[in-house]
């Protein structure tokens, strides 16, 4: 229902400080390895229109956990941006004069120095960069944020995470007065907000708004969706957006009908000429709709070098060559320059590169299934079909993947049909293979290919 209702933003987590060696740390004693006294200190040398990039990385060289943190890291080749990073933080400690950044800028893939840059762009792509090759350090400025919206009519609540490496704080306050320091920003950017008007969210639960079959007709205008339940555009438009804004790229009717919902999809061409959307909305809503549809079912990721978006054509290997960069090859998995031979599936020879989704398979608590005599089966399982991890919480033991929609036993990990067919009677209670270990390596999807079932009976 689109209601009057509040919204908020949590700081979940501080700031996590990465361990600094006792040598390291010892850097900020007297006559140690200091930031220099301004007096003295060298500064960066100006390529062309590079204020931006020197401003941010003279503020991350006053920031002391930073500083030593590059500080103690051991040089790795020198396409490295934190190799290159010690360097310069070494030389603005030691230098008599400006120090120079073009091995940065080289690095960042910045072809025209003369081209006015965005700090906060900078800031970003230094982080991304730094934390493929030592994950340690985008672990300080890491943080978790949790985005709460509240409806005033229920009280049900929406919650949502994001991981963040920086915040974006306001300059000025509601009323357009001006905010005096950085602690006032961070406050305004937490401060509860009401939505109202065309901001308003709908709620699933209340369903004002939202006529079902069998409701008295209370004079309001509303449109009837495929699904035959009508709605009026606005609260249309606010339901869709607070779906998309919930990670959902489908869009459903909410209604409740006999205590079921509903739960018929809506295409977007239906949603879009029912809402009555603007240009700006049309866009927004297409905008969000393909990148989360883009991430589900295309493999894509960005090059940890030129940032680029990159396709792995051969879903059987992990090692990929960006055709951007000048023979340059990354590992998908921990997203740094690609080191070792072959082409392995599972790893590369990086320090740590391994899928979280294994130590998750491996540490799950195991379960009896209900309404089967099965016992001790893992909790989580990855989907046989596409690798999506799974996690039963009740009913029977077959599960329907919500990513590729394939049905699979989660007991023998074989499809429903196989392993309905392969046992003649009671085979919900158990099956006739015996029950599958824990998985050690993950699924392949291949997504233009589904299993083929039609000779099953």
């Amino acid at each position: 229902m689109a209601v009057k209702g509040s919204k908020s933003t949590a700081l979940r987590s501080a700031n996590r400080r990465v361990p600094v060696p006792a040598e390291a740390l010892a850097m900020e004693g007297p006559g140690a390895e200091e930031a220099p006294s301004m007096a003295a200190y060298p500064g960066l040398a100006n390529q062309g229109t590079t204020c931006c990039l020197n401003s941010l990385l003279q503020c991350l060289f006053f920031t002391p956990q930073f500083r030593h943190a590059i500080l103690s890291c051991e040089d790795l080749e020198e396409s490295s941006l934190v190799t290159q990073l010690r360097k310069v933080f070494v030389a603005l400690q030691t230098a008599q004069g400006p120090v120079t950044t073009s091995a940065i800028t080289r690095c960042l893939g910045l072809r025209n120095v003369h081209q006015q840059q965005d700090v906060l762009e900078f800031f970003q792509t230094l982080l991304t960069r730094m934390a493929a090759e030592r994950a340690e350090l985008g672990q300080l400025f890491q943080m978790t944020t949790e985005h709460v919206i509240r409806c005033e009519e229920c009280g049900e609540e929406t919650r949502q995470e994001e991981e963040r490496l920086f915040l974006m704080v306001p300059a000025t306050q509601v009323d357009g007065g001006p905010l005096c320091s950085v602690a006032e920003s961070v406050q305004a950017l937490f401060r509860e907000e009401q939505v109202t008007g065309d901001n308003q969210y709908y709620c699933e639960h209340s369903h004002k708004g939202l006529l079902r079959a069998g409701d008295e007709y209370d004079g309001q205008q509303r449109v009837q969706m495929s699904c035959g339940h009508a709605v009026d555009p606005g609260n249309l438009t606010a339901w869709c957006r607070s779906l998309m804004d919930q990670g959902h790229f489908k869009l459903y009717c909410p209604a409740v009908v006999d205590e079921d919902k509903c739960g018929a999809e809506w295409p977007y061409s239906e949603v879009r000429r029912c809402a009555v959307l603007s240009d700006t909305e049309q866009r927004e809503f297409e905008q969000k709709l393909a990148l989360m549809a883009a991430k589900l079912y295309c493999d894509y990721k960005e090059c940890p070098r030129c940032k680029s978006l990159v396709e792995r054509k051969d879903l059987t290997t992990i090692r990929v060559f960006c055709i951007i960069c000048t023979n340059y090859e990354f590992c998908w998995q921990c997203l740094r320059a690609w080191k070792g031979a072959g082409k392995p599936s599972d790893r590369c020879d990086n320090v740590g590169c391994r899928d979280p989704s294994l130590d998750t398979l491996a540490s799950c608590v195991t379960k009896d299934l209900p309404g089967s005599e099965i016992q001790g089966c893992p909790s989580i399982r990855a989907c046989p079909t596409c690798g999506m991890l799974i996690e039963h919480k009740e009913k029977c033991k077959y599960i329907v993947c919500s990513r590729c929609h394939v049905e699979f036993c989660f007991a023998c990990l074989d499809l429903a049909q196989v392993c309905q067919a392969a046992k003649s009677g009671a085979w919900f209670k158990w099956c006739a293979k015996p029950l599958a270990p824990r998985q050690r390596h993950i699924p392949v999807w291949s997504r233009h290919i589904l299993p083929d079932t039609s000779d099953i009976c």
